[in-house]
């Protein structure tokens, strides 16, 4: 025969997968929002790099060039500001 407790099964959160699950779960979302943290800092020192490197360009006169990364750095920043940023 159980104890009095074992009749009376504890309730489980999110659907029944249990404590452990959910605190896994939890877990696991920090570390991935860390880590996208990490990619989009390194994204925006990039494209800080690149600012420079077309200030660069157009001071040693080659504007062209300078004009298509600098399309291509505001078409990245503005996916990555409807992407969540």
């Amino acid at each position: 025969m159980g104890s009095a407790f074992s009749d009376y099964p504890l309730p489980m959160p999110r659907g029944g997968r249990g404590i452990i699950a959910e605190n896994k779960d939890d877990a696991e979302a920090r570390e991935l929002e860390e880590e996208i943290a990490r990619y989009r800092r390194a994204a925006e020192e990039t494209l800080g790099q690149l600012a420079w490197c077309v200030n660069y360009l157009h001071r040693i006169r080659k504007g062209r060039i300078a004009e298509l990364i600098d399309a291509n750095c505001r078409h990245i920043r503005r996916e990555m500001s409807g992407a969540g940023g």
